[in-house]
């Protein structure tokens, strides 16, 4: 492995890192729910991590999970669920814009720019 592969690799653990941070500190809060500042810093820090495909995909997850909350009886877990897919979601398209499109746009401008 090369120096360049491994500052990639311990970029994407750091981000990892960072986001399953945001969740753990969001759930060991007793205020979670009770607090809205304490829901409003957890959002900012996922939305800052994953700014801006985070913010879409937790809309669309947000409307799914709308659905789903009218459709299903709520159960005593359904903040936590909630949280957490709303979590994964944001997540995923954090990952896939940081690590997957954004590199494969520089290429692509690189080898446009370099003919």
């Amino acid at each position: 492995m090369s120096i360049r592969e491994i500052v990639i690799i311990s970029i994407k653990l750091v981000w990892l890192l960072l986001c399953c941070v945001s969740l753990i500190s969001f759930f060991n809060n007793d205020k979670a729910y009770f607090d809205s500042e304490v829901v409003e810093l957890y959002y900012l820090k996922m939305l800052a991590l994953t700014f801006p495909m985070g913010y879409i995909a937790d809309l669309f997850t947000s409307i799914l999970l709308l659905i789903f909350h009218w459709l299903l009886k709520e159960s005593s877990y359904w903040n936590y669920i909630n949280t957490s897919i709303l979590w994964f979601s944001m997540v995923c398209a954090g990952y896939v814009q940081w690590f997957i499109w954004i590199p494969l746009m520089y290429k692509k401008l690189r080898t446009l720019t370099t003919r």
